[in-house]
């Protein structure tokens, strides 16, 4: 088993417990940059998180997903978000 391997051993079965809200649109592609990957000599890809809906990539919206999870588990009603005046996690939260 390599690093990576044992470091993540074990992280779907503790994640599954994790309640979701899922407005994110997943799974998004991975593409191999193939250019880069020749001139580099080993394999570099990016994942298309710009891809998973409406926002400015996809940490905004996985997190959301999970913030609005609790907060309707607990009862809550109401969302607020803070952030300087071009936020793009204030954006997405008032999207939602």
């Amino acid at each position: 088993m390599d690093a990576i391997d044992t470091r993540t051993a074990g992280i779907e079965s503790r994640l599954a417990g994790i309640e979701r809200r899922a407005h994110t649109l997943l799974p998004t592609p991975v593409h191999e940059l193939t250019v880069l990957s020749e001139r580099s000599g080993c394999r570099v890809f990016c994942k298309r998180d710009d891809l998973t809906g409406f926002g400015f990539g996809g940490n905004k919206t996985r997190k959301l997903d999970f913030l609005i999870a609790d907060a309707l588990r607990s009862g809550s009603d109401t969302l607020l978000a803070v952030g300087a005046n071009q936020s793009n996690f204030c954006r997405v939260v008032a999207a939602y």
